[in-house]
């Protein structure tokens, strides 16, 4: 398998999305160390690179969390939400624009503070289920929006399928139209 020289440290709970022939890497920890950084993987040259964000504005350093590739106004991004710093449990959303570089922080409304969730997107929305919450495991099902926040669709999306319970650490993808757990 050939690599470069310039490759990603080692790191546990890191997120990720995939767009055309590159897979983008945010944040994750070591050795009790949370990182925010970027990294780039060209599928093609099997290639790591370090994105350096053009903005100044940057979520914190983070791992459990989840991202996604989102698609608002035919602009790519990696939507970042969640996750836990140490002991804190996060709640924020953030998106990096893929063309430019540069994070801007979403509203949040409806979301929890959660790390262990998962996520999968159908038509520009992001969609989270379960986690770990302050509070306990949850199975909460959340619609998210970017730049409008999150609703809880648990119960108006016809109720969650029997045997789907709370959890955490699991994953989940789409097949454009639906999600998995």
């Amino acid at each position: 398998f050939p690599y470069t020289t310039l490759f990603r440290s080692a790191q546990v709970a890191s997120a990720v999305a995939l767009i055309g022939g590159a897979m983008y890497i945010f944040g994750g920890e070591r050795s009790a160390f949370a990182f925010n950084d970027v990294w780039e993987f060209d599928f093609e040259t099997s290639e790591w690179s370090y994105v350096t964000p053009k903005s100044a504005a940057a979520p914190e350093p983070r791992f459990d969390h989840t991202a996604q590739l989102v698609v608002v106004d035919e602009t790519p991004m990696m939507v970042i939400y969640g996750g836990r710093s140490g002991h804190r449990f996060l709640d924020d959303i953030w998106a990096l624009n893929l063309e430019t570089m540069e994070w801007t922080e979403s509203p949040n409304t409806g979301a929890d503070a959660v790390f262990g969730h998962a996520a999968a997107t159908v038509e520009g929305d992001m969609y989270v289920f379960g986690g770990y919450t302050e509070s306990g495991f949850s199975s909460k099902f959340l619609k998210c929006a970017y730049g409008i926040g999150c609703e809880d669709i648990t119960d108006t999306c016809g109720g969650l399928p029997e045997g789907l319970v709370a959890r955490y650490s699991h994953t989940m993808a789409s097949d454009g139209e639906h999600v998995y757990v």
